[in-house]
């Protein structure tokens, strides 16, 4: 079988934009990755942060976390305090769905073109407003679209400038304050003594939240401007979390 295209793994490119755009979340997600994957692997000792981190964001060794998590787990229902172990766990996931939401936005810009194989081995190219963080398997280079599995996944820029190594990174302006608004406002909603009640005029809430810290250092935006640039983040953590 054939490449779908010339383009890249979609973990290289998340691995890509991690490095540009989140380069202190990108080395402590590295450093937990190693000291995950010592834990369940004595071979690790001979990998570099990088590797194990390319390892845990293709599900290499995770499998053994998840009993380890799954004990702790019934542990913390009998009052146990969290282990390290799980503490680690958890903040890898955290920076983990970080990149994987900023990967989702690059892809659903369009700035790529994906292509893939269906079912039937026929070659698709994958709309990118289709695309999600959710359904991306980087293991198996794979998407799920609905009921469908798109398999060998490549995305390829749709612009030779995107994978110039030489390129800078993202310019100061608008799209680089809402990239940040978006960034605090997953950390505000993930803080349940910090996160606004649920209900109308949630959103308000954290605009004002959001231009306040905007304010203190020196960024300045509209209200109304920073409600439109973390709607869709706040859209995207409502469907993960309902109840909240």
């Amino acid at each position: 079988m054939t490449e779908p295209s010339r383009g890249e793994r979609l973990v290289d490119i998340l691995i890509t934009i991690a490095k540009s755009e989140y380069p202190r979340e990108w080395s402590n997600y590295c450093d937990l990755a190693q000291k995950l994957t010592q834990e369940v692997n004595e071979q690790a000792l001979e990998f570099s942060a990088e590797d194990c981190a390319r390892r845990w964001l293709t599900d290499h060794d995770r499998n053994v976390h998840g009993h380890g998590l799954i004990a702790g787990f019934y542990s913390r229902l009998l009052g146990a305090a969290p282990s390290q172990l799980q503490q680690m766990t958890w903040e890898a996931t955290r920076l983990e769905q970080i990149f994987r939401d900023r990967l989702s936005s690059v892809l659903r810009s369009g700035a790529y073109s994906l292509t893939g194989f269906g079912p039937d081995l026929r070659s698709i190219l994958i709309p990118s407003e289709l695309i999600s963080a959710k359904p991306l398997r980087f293991d198996r280079d794979e998407i799920q679209l609905g009921d469908m599995t798109i398999m060998g996944v490549r995305a390829a820029p749709t612009s030779p400038q995107i994978l110039d190594p030489q390129a800078p990174g993202p310019k100061p302006g608008y799209e680089t304050a809402k990239r940040q608004a978006h960034d605090a406002v997953r950390t505000i909603l993930g803080n349940d003594a910090e996160r606004p009640p649920k209900g109308r005029g949630r959103t308000a809430k954290l605009a004002r939240m959001i231009q306040e810290r905007f304010a203190s250092e020196g960024i300045r935006y509209e209200l109304n401007s920073i409600e439109k640039m973390i709607r869709p983040a706040v859209t995207e953590w409502k469907e993960r979390n309902p109840d909240k």
